[in-house]
């Protein structure tokens, strides 16, 4: 019997194991996916393109599509699309690799893409001898082209759908007309163009004077005789220069008594500017005639800027016939002193170009490899072009070389949102290998918050409790990756609580060092019941010898602080109420620990929850590339598509200190009646962020930045194929997050507001709300209570109270007693010694509000509280 059952049991396992197995494998196709065709007119189809859910296949998944009818009885060919599939539906379907299970799905391919409009070009036009001219759009110096249709069957008119535009004497010089090109299916496309009239035959130059010959011929010069040469001669004042392309001529008979011209300089966007010079003729002091000549020259020239970033294995940082490219680090072109500036990703094989667009005010180009911290190169990794440069063929390659060959993992993780109840709480978890080695073995740990159940993630896991384990096997150095996890909030959850995720990447071991055996500072708290529990302890390997500090805060109040010195594996900890309230610590850390680390924690919806969104209030101790946490509260009703930053700040002007660095979130969701092809993110950066510091994070879907002059960030997300709301609320979301830091030493007071702008495909933008912070004070200290000093009782007599009050302790005998106070902003605004265990504040210029003070004695905080002027 004993063997029997123990067969029964495993048997038992057996199905179980089989069902779960077969169940993890269970995939849904969307009945019809619509799919935008790029920009060439081509496309790849995906996997997760056409699944409902993401499938949890531990070998992967393949795609196949039928395109002959009757579909569904192949030949099955690789989802590769093109201009012939345009318009078309075709069946799908996704097979998971080992077991054979599939499911089935139709896809249209559809062309949203408008043509390609090209509008730089100069149009000339010469008046005829009745002082007019006529042009239709094939006189003009336009072009159009569409991947999607053939070249006949894009159209090209005018303004208001004109045929012609006719021009005379009233529109000598530089014109602006709007053209708008449609490809075969209706997308359209416009742009402005230059026309420049000129009046070769001079019928509106001295019309029946007797005395003027002509007016000096308009002429198009070069960008170099235009922007180097007349240019600077403009600026300065000085036209001798403009003398040699010409002056009015005049009939030998006639004696002119003024030729002199005056000179306007029109720089414009739209592929040409010009200098206007301007004669007014007069002739024995009467005035005779008006002479205007045009001088047009490029607005722009284009640097051609191209390289490879490149393992240097022989050392010599140039480029050899073996060495492979490398792909994981962006290349930047900053134009100065606009600061305008392209990130470029490199080709699979390492190669990078692009043809930057410069302009007179652009004073300096920097080309630079952008590499991480901890990642460094022997070889040179920036090129400094003048904007003045003679050449306009540029060459850098970047070699990357290091003596210390090892792994640098990095993870990011962030989600859109968080609803309770629901099931379809997707967050996304980014990683890469920075290092010049193979990470061998690599994981990643995600601990998420009790309240968050993992539903099925990209990646098979174990989980021990509510610690996740990602295998990711050997991460090739500078290969990057992603995976999404599903998971669910509990209906437990409170709406406004914060939940965590909080993941690390292994192997992290320090490069070309030793581990850290110094003793190390780390925080901790709990909820135990009635109480909270804050604890620093000593987690290294040695004894502490140095004083560190520590202070306890409730929701944004300082309540005590306090000093530690620990053993290696001893703790001190104290004990606050389970109020409802979010209690924090923070503590320092040893000195010359190797890693930014601001040891903190924290407990919130400990005994309730009576203030929602405090723990992001202030910065998450996950500096290191290997660490990442994310805190997002638990949301009911939502506006979809919004921006918000951590640190939150505290109170209405969210206070944040100086030099903290700001993580943005734009979160966006289609809500139209369609699927998005392009979603298109435009943040403009407030001039008091570093932008140099800008570090681009997480995100739903893949997307490509820009960062253009004036600090403006572009996010595409290309082919994004966005399902609306309707269809698929879940998977209509999306977010991308980006970190950078303030500039330094911010004065107290500083607001700093960020806002975005989301495009989705060709629809009006829709506007975000406006994210800010205040510099000021990191907290407000306020308590009557002090665990130092239980006995000690505060009056203040009287409070509230409008010209002067006095302030007595008592429990204490105050020695050399000092009180600070504070207004609401956490700013110091008064500072009053003890006379006795008395103190006397006097208004002064005090506004009516609420002030908070802070008692110390011999240096060791007393107690605090709060008043009110009238």
């Amino acid at each position: 019997m004993k063997r029997n059952r123990s067969f029964l049991l495993l048997l038992l396992f057996w199905f179980a194991a089989l069902h779960q197995a077969q169940a993890q494998t269970i995939m849904v196709c969307n009945d019809m996916v619509v799919v935008s065709l790029d920009e060439n007119c081509t496309t790849t189809l995906i996997p997760e393109q056409v699944l409902e859910a993401p499938c949890n296949c531990p070998n992967g998944t393949i795609l196949e599509v039928d395109k002959v009818p009757p579909f569904g009885n192949g030949p099955w060919t690789v989802p590769n699309f093109d201009k012939t599939d345009a318009g078309k539906t075709y069946m799908v379907r996704v097979t998971a690799i080992g077991t054979g299970i599939s499911c089935w799905g139709n896809v249209n391919l559809v062309d949203k893409v408008p043509p390609k409009l090209t509008c730089s070009g100069l149009t000339t036009a010469h008046l005829a001898a009745n002082g007019q001219v006529s042009l239709t759009i094939a006189d003009l110096q336009v072009s159009a082209t569409d991947a999607c249709s053939d070249p006949a069957q894009v159209t090209l008119k005018l303004t208001n759908n004109q045929t012609s535009v006719t021009y005379d004497c009233d529109d000598l010089g530089m014109n602006l007309l709007s053209v708008t090109a449609t490809d075969a299916i209706g997308n359209t496309a416009s742009c402005q163009t230059n026309v420049l009239v000129r009046d070769s035959a001079n019928y509106c130059i001295g019309a029946g004077s007797g005395c003027t010959t002509g007016c000096p011929a308009s002429q198009v010069l070069t960008y170099e005789q235009g922007v180097q040469v007349l240019l600077p001669a403009f600026q300065a004042n000085d036209f001798a220069l403009f003398d040699a392309y010409g002056a009015p001529t005049f009939d030998g008979t006639c004696q002119p008594a003024d030729t002199t011209y005056a000179v306007t300089y029109t720089p414009s966007a739209n592929g040409q500017s010009w200098f206007a010079r301007e004669w007014n003729l007069v002739l024995s002091g009467i005035p005779f005639g008006r002479c205007v000549q045009t001088l047009v020259f490029p607005t722009t020239r284009i640097f051609d800027i191209s390289g490879k970033v490149f393992l240097d294995s022989i050392q010599n940082c140039e480029v050899d016939a073996t060495e492979i490219g490398v792909t994981a680090f962006k290349v930047s072109i900053t134009k100065l002193p606009s600061n305008q500036r392209v990130d470029l990703t490199p080709a699979a094989d390492g190669t990078y170009t692009y043809p930057l667009e410069v302009n007179a005010t652009d004073s300096l180009v920097i080309v630079r490899l952008e590499l991480p911290d901890g990642v460094f190169t022997a070889c040179p990794t920036v090129l400094e072009i003048p904007g003045n440069a003679p050449q306009t063929t540029h060459n850098m390659d970047f070699g990357l070389y290091s003596e210390l060959q090892c792994p640098l993992m990095q993870v990011s993780i962030g989600n859109a949102l968080l609803r309770r109840c629901f099931e379809s709480n997707r967050y996304i978890v980014s990683y890469c290998n920075l290092g010049f080695q193979t990470a061998p073995a690599a994981y990643i740990t995600v601990a998420f918050d009790t309240l968050l159940s993992v539903l099925s993630a990209d990646l098979p896991y174990t989980n021990v409790g509510n610690l996740y384990t990602f295998s990711l096997g050997d991460v090739p150095r500078f290969t990057c990756g992603s995976f999404s996890v599903t998971t669910k909030v509990s209906c437990n959850a409170v709406l406004g609580q914060t939940l965590c995720a909080e993941a690390t990447i292994y192997p992290h071991d320090p490069c070309g060092g030793a581990p850290w055996t110094g003793p190390l500072v780390e925080a901790r708290a709990t909820c135990e019941g009635d109480s909270v529990r804050l604890e620093v302890r000593n987690t290294g390997q040695q004894d502490m010898s140095e004083m560190l500090d520590f202070i306890v805060v409730e929701d944004i109040i300082m309540r005590t602080s306090g000093k530690f010195s620990l053993k290696k594996g001893e703790a001190t900890s104290v004990k606050m109420p389970a109020n409802g309230a979010t209690w924090r610590i923070e503590a320092q850390q040893v000195a010359g620990y190797p890693e930014s680390n601001h040891p903190s924690a924290f407990a919130e919806a400990c005994g309730g929850l009576n203030t929602p969104g405090l723990v992001n209030a202030f910065a998450m101790n996950d500096d290191p590339l290997y660490h990442d946490i994310d805190c997002s509260e638990v949301i009911g009703s939502y506006d979809p598509n919004d921006k918000s930053a951590t640190p939150t700040g505290y109170g209405p002007s969210h206070i944040i200190r100086e030099n903290t660095d700001l993580e943005y979130k734009i979160r966006f969701q289609n809500t139209g009646t369609d699927t998005a092809f392009t979603v298109v993110v435009v943040d403009t950066l407030s001039p008091l962020l570093d932008w140099a510091t800008l570090e681009a994070g997480v995100s739903s879907h893949r997307y490509r930045l820009d960062v253009l002059q004036g600090g403006i960030l572009r996010f595409v997300f290309n082919n994004i194929l966005l399902p609306d709301s309707n269809v698929n609320e879940a998977a209509s979301n999306g977010f991308v997050k980006f970190r950078i830091a303030q500039k330094l030493d911010l004065p107290a007071g500083t607001v700093i507001e960020n806002k975005a702008a989301i495009y989705f495909d060709f629809n009006d933008p829709i506007i975000t709300n406006t994210a800010f912070h205040t510099i000021g004070a990191p907290y407000v200290v306020s308590t009557t209570y002090n665990p130092h000093f239980p006995q000690v009782g505060v009056e203040v007599r009287p409070n509230p109270f409008q010209d002067r009050a006095v302030l007595e302790v008592s429990g204490h005998e105050m020695r050399d007693g000092l009180l600070r106070l504070y207004d609401a902003q956490g700013r110091a605004v008064q500072v009053q010694v003890f006379e006795g265990n008395q103190c006397k504040i006097e208004r002064n210029d005090l506004l009516s509000g609420t002030y908070f003070f802070q008692i110390m004695d011999q240096g060791v905080p007393v107690s605090s509280g709060r008043l009110q002027v009238h």
